[in-house]
C-alpha cells in the first residue's frame, strides 16, 4: 500500500524493515521475534496511507 501511495515510503519502510531485523539480531533478541520486528518496520508509516498527498508533498514544514 505505501509503495503504491509513495514509493520512497514504501522503499523507505523496507530498508528500515532490513536495519531492525540486523539489529534485533545484534541485541541477542530470539530468532522467532525477527517477523514481528520486520512487520513491525514495515508498518510504522501506515498512516501515511490516509493522508492527503496535497499534505504529504507540501514543500514547507
Amino acid at each position: 500500500m505505501l509503495d503504491l501511495k509513495d514509493l520512497d515510503t514504501g522503499c523507505h519502510s523496507t530498508r528500515l524493515a532490513e536495519w531492525a531485523v540486523r539489529v534485533a539480531e545484534e541485541l541477542g533478541m530470539e530468532e522467532s521475534l525477527f517477523q514481528a520486528v520486520e512487520i513491525s518496520a514495515l508498518l510504522h508509516d501506515i498512516g501515511k496511507v490516509g493522508v492527503p498527498d496535497a499534505i504529504l508533498q507540501k514543500p514547507a514544514r
